[in-house]
């Protein structure tokens, strides 16, 4: 059973490798499989984290893996590295032997072409940790590169440390800016934020779910922004948010939600998921949303332009994300006119 699995990965990475060739600047770990009794786990990594370039002598290269590996209170087995690389590299991977014994590695490779290989090293867990780490080190030509893999050895806590901010609507680098308006305090008589907010509007929220992501959809053009006051007369007679998309990326799925209140309920991401929150949006005139987390607690608000039709921004779950998060989203035309919807976000495994 452990050579199928072995052979099945080992044919998963030839796949890999036939569709990027020409994408293999530097070496890559793409996935690991633990081998153990029953299943085994194979943790991918679709898109390397948190990627920065240091400018030492050697270029240094540091990402983090997608996902956290998980192993259980004195487990044994085998740990597979599955390795996109070429050229002529050294690989060394290891971990704290005081938590897991048994991965420490080094080895030379000459890869005279692209190709993928397997490194498996037996393990067994000597320690329950909240959190660890596996360092796999890639030194090629003048470059070293760094990937780290977070890890857990204790089932019972939670596997992801809180290494980002991780606000659904603000990039890291776009909370400097929001934190800077939140420091100036809210607008006077924000009804948005002084007024307790109804979320419990009637209606029923309908989810259609479409394999495969939407390709090329462009992020809206944004500004950090305070939030915007709530009129006293709203008037909405021609603006309509017509669908509220969610582009899944990290599971190549798309989910189109429709509404026929004010109100978008049940919305739903994974875990950990990336992707875009698309807003399908009709109406006259120079059209732009306003999006805001009452839950966050800041008075920043994520403003976007509205460009055929629809705006558009990534988000990416993180591990200190509440279980339900309570969104705003404020539309306006340069007509006078303004709607507002709110969204319910639930987090699910």
């Amino acid at each position: 059973m452990r050579l199928f699995f072995t052979i099945f990965a080992t044919l998963l990475i030839v796949g890999v490798f036939s569709n990027h060739q020409e994408l293999v600047p530097f070496p890559k770990l793409l996935n690991i499989q633990v081998l153990r009794c029953g299943n085994p786990t194979i943790y991918s990594n679709t898109l390397e984290e948190e990627e920065r370039v240091e400018t030492y002598n050697p270029p240094k290269v540091y990402t983090e893996f997608d996902e956290t590996v998980r192993l259980e209170s004195n487990e044994t087995g085998l740990i597979q590295f599955f390795i996109l690389a070429r050229g002529q590299i050294n690989v060394a991977i290891w971990m704290d032997e005081h938590i897991v014994e048994g991965v420490q590695y080094e080895e030379d490779r000459d890869l005279r072409e692209a190709r993928g290989f397997i490194i498996s090293l037996p393990f067994k867990v000597v320690q329950s940790v909240r959190e660890t780490k596996i360092t796999v080190r890639f030194r090629f030509g003048r470059y070293n590169k760094t990937t780290e893999v977070y890890a857990s050895t204790n089932t019972l806590e939670p596997p992801r440390p809180p290494t980002l901010y991780s606000s659904i609507i603000f990039s890291e680098s776009e909370m400097e800016e929001a934190k800077r308006l939140e420091g100036n305090g809210q607008n006077v008589n924000d009804a948005f934020i002084e007024e307790e907010v109804d979320f419990g509007s009637e209606g029923t929220t309908k989810a259609i779910n479409i394999s495969g992501a939407l390709k090329n959809i462009t992020n809206s053009a944004s500004t950090i922004e305070r939030i915007p006051r709530r009129p006293k007369v709203p008037v909405c007679e021609n603006i309509n948010l017509k669908n509220l998309i969610f582009n899944r990326i990290s599971s190549n799925t798309t989910t189109v939600y429709e509404s026929t209140t004010s109100g978008f309920h049940d919305l739903t991401i994974k875990k950990f998921e990336t992707g875009q929150i698309i807003f399908a949006v009709s109406g006259p005139g120079n059209l732009k949303v306003s999006i805001w987390s009452t839950v966050e607690e800041t008075y920043a608000a994520k403003t976007m332009q509205v460009t055929n039709g629809y705006a558009a921004f990534s988000y990416k779950d993180g591990y200190e994300h509440v279980a339900v998060d309570k969104l705003i989203a404020y539309i306006e035309n340069d007509h006078g006119e303004q709607c507002w919807y709110y969204l319910t976000i639930k987090r699910v495994e």
